[in-house]
Parts: structure tokens; sequence; C-alpha cells
């Protein structure tokens, strides 16, 4: 017996858009040899690492990659976690329908962790899941670890819990479906690799004041010679704003105190250029960009 899963966003079922069990009623009765399922998107369990990477039924305890098809039913509502199981279903080999869901670089930091798996690109390990979810697991943490909200930007809605009780305090009065546990990677600060057209054209290393090395949040900032990172770091950092299809990007990458290993935290679509640190600089290799691009169509 063949099993489908129909994966649909809140939003169309509350509207009333779709009847998942009307229509999976239809088609249980019409099949034979096929079993169909469901569930939504915000009930799945995201989990990902350098090593490994799962996307679970919070429900069911049955892993997507577990059917025979996939069906993103209605998931406009939700991209970037349709984004998430497309890849992982890739790299799974499991079939899947709208191929359309996967037409874009990245749209969330919940893709581009997939994206950096699906490439073997070093990054700290995320879970995306129901609060629910996160507070029955509180207890199988491995402390300290970064909370955030999905919907968090520059820092903003960003916590650091040392253990179980942080973490259920942090939790208690959100009101998000989802958050992110991520792996608390330890350091002094960070690295912005400006990236234009595939080459790295400024770096600037950003000390911290806390654990987090956002300018926004009282970071300082100091341009350094692109010596400073060795050739591998280097080109894990262009091969991840390529892996996003972003030619002007600004990638945040962390080396570890303890081991020296780098880790890629994010690739940002659109780097501070006018604002932030030396705006003149950015603006400068942003410029010559541009001018090299309209002198090729020459």
């Amino acid at each position: 017996m063949k099993t489908v899963l129909f994966l649909f966003t809140t939003e169309s079922i509350s509207s009333g858009i779709s009847n998942p069990e009307t229509l999976l009623g239809i088609l249980n009765k019409a099949s034979k040899n096929t079993t169909y399922e469901f569930t939504v998107f915000n009930k799945l369990d995201y989990s990902v690492s350098q090593s490994t990477a799962s996307i679970v039924d919070t429900e069911t305890g049955k892993d997507i990659k577990n059917y025979d098809f996939v069906y993103f039913r209605t998931w406009m509502e939700a991209p970037d976690q349709a984004m998430a199981c497309a890849i992982y279903l890739d790299q799974n080999a499991v079939p899947y329908a709208d191929s359309e869901s996967i037409g874009f670089g990245s749209l969330s930091k919940l893709t581009q962790y997939f994206r950096l798996w699906q490439h073997s690109l070093p990054f700290p390990a995320i879970r995306v899941a129901p609060i629910s979810t996160i507070e029955k697991d509180a207890g199988r943490f491995s402390y300290p670890i970064v909370v955030k909200a999905t919907t968090g930007n520059r820092g903003e809605n960003n916590y650091l819990a040392v253990d179980k009780s942080e973490l259920l305090e942090i939790l208690k009065n959100e009101t998000e479906t989802q958050y992110i546990i991520q792996q608390y990677i330890e350091n002094d600060g960070d690295y912005r690799v400006f990236i234009v057209g595939g080459k790295v054209r400024l770096l600037i290393y950003r000390k911290s004041v806390s654990y987090l090395n956002n300018i926004s949040q009282g970071a300082s900032a100091e341009l350094v010679g692109l010596s400073t990172l060795n050739n591998t770091q280097i080109d894990d950092c262009i091969k991840a704003a390529s892996v996003m299809k972003r030619e002007v990007s600004g990638v945040d990458l962390v080396i570890s105190k303890h081991n020296e290993k780098h880790y890629i935290f994010e690739v940002n679509r659109c780097p501070n250029i006018g604002v932030g640190s030396y705006p003149e600089r950015k603006a400068k290799a942003l410029d010559d960009y541009f001018q090299s691009m309209i002198d090729e169509q020459r």
C-alpha cells in the first residue's frame, strides 16, 4: 500500500478554502492502492545540522521522507516551510508537487539552513518547531542555546537560554506558533563578508558586547584584510552566496573560540550599505560591480 501526504497551510483551512477531511475522504474511498493522509506546515518539526536533517509531523511522529509522494496542496502562505520540505524531499529522492515551491534561492533562515545542508556547507544546527513541542523537549537540549522568533531581524526577539527554566520563561508569553532553537557557538565576534558578483569585496570584523554580533545591538566594527580568513572560509562564503542566488550579499561568518571551526550564520539578501559601518566602501564596491556588468553588455 502506497502512502501520500497532503500538506496544507493553517490559513487555508481556517478560512474555509481547504477542507482536508472531505478531500482525503473522497480520495481514500476512491483508491484501492493508496492511503492519503494530511497535516499542516505549522505542525511539522524541522531539524537540520551539518550531518543530518529531519522533518517530522508532531502529531503522528512520521518523517515526511517516509511517504511515497508529498503534495503541497496549499503553500503560498508558508513558502519558506514549503521550500524547506522541497529541498529535504529532493535530497531523499521523494517525489512531490508542485515543484514551483523550490524556485527561489532562499526565503528565510529555515530555508537557508536546508540549502546549506544540501550543499555540505558549515552552519550551526537548528530546529524549528511548534512552541508546544519545544516546551515538551526542553529537557533534551544541550544548553546554552539560542532561542529566536522565526520573524526576528537584526538581533530582535533573540535570546540566550542557559538552562531549561530560562527557555520556558522565554517562551511563556510568546504568541508565535513556531520558534527557532539554534546551536550556540561561543565566539568573540563575527565577520561580515561583503560579496558582490561572486567576489569578496570587503571584510568587516564585528566585536560583540553580548552573544549578539549585530551592529544594531551594540557591536563594534573594524575593516580588516581579506587574508584574515583562510581560503576555505572565503570559498565557503562565496559558495553560500551562490547557492542562495545572491550576487549582492553579506555573509555572516562565525569562528568558534574552542575549535576554530567556522560556521555560516546567515546570507543576507540586502546588506546595509547606506547605513551601518563603512557605507562609502560598500557603495564603491557595489558601483564597481554595476559598472563592470554594464561594460560586459556593450
